[in-house]
């Protein structure tokens, strides 16, 4: 079903409305995974349509093709959020931001890839990921919000490769490693 441009997550988030397959003008679905289009050259990744088809080693594309290409550079809030199947994950240098709560309790969570390119961590984004055990930031990091890794359990060590420290909003950051 479409609906006009910036409705479709709105009617998604409706319960008489959310079992059907939604999509709005401003929105692309390639290879089974919902993007919203920024602007004529960049995407933010919504969503699978059908979470269960998640690969469990998931490569975030760097680009999209619908008719032109598009930079993927944002994950969106909650994308991945309570998905147990995935247990690598790699996020190229093209995206940017990754939403808050993109990778909330992917408890199975293993490997993670933040590639150099990445600006923005948002609040909650790999909190509960309770079976990775490194982490490395990348220089280009520049903001971490609230909780971003709390209650990674597993995590042993953290490298981050900035040469001037990223900001934090929170002390809760790192909490409970």
């Amino acid at each position: 079903i479409h609906v006009q441009c910036a409705l479709g997550q709105h009617f998604r988030n409706n319960a008489a409305w959310n079992k059907y397959s939604i999509v709005d003008d401003c929105e692309l679905i390639v290879d089974g995974v919902r993007y919203l289009k920024l602007s004529e050259s960049e995407v933010k990744l919504l969503s699978y349509v059908d979470k269960n088809t998640i690969p469990a080693n998931l490569v975030i594309p760097s680009a999209i093709t619908s008719g032109t290409t598009y930079a993927v550079v944002e994950l969106a809030e909650k994308c991945f959020s309570d998905n147990q199947t995935i247990t690598s994950l790699v996020i190229p240098a093209s995206v940017r931001l990754i939403g808050d709560k993109a990778f909330y309790r992917c408890m199975s969570l293993q490997s993670l890839t933040l590639s150099e390119g990445l600006e923005t961590i948002g609040d909650r984004s790999f909190t509960r990921c309770v079976a990775l055990e490194s982490l490395t930031i990348p220089s280009t990091v520049t903001s971490i919000y609230a909780a971003a890794f709390y209650d990674c359990t597993g995590l042993q060590t953290v490298e981050v490769l900035a040469t001037e420290p990223p900001t934090i909003t929170t002390t809760d950051v790192f909490r409970n490693i």
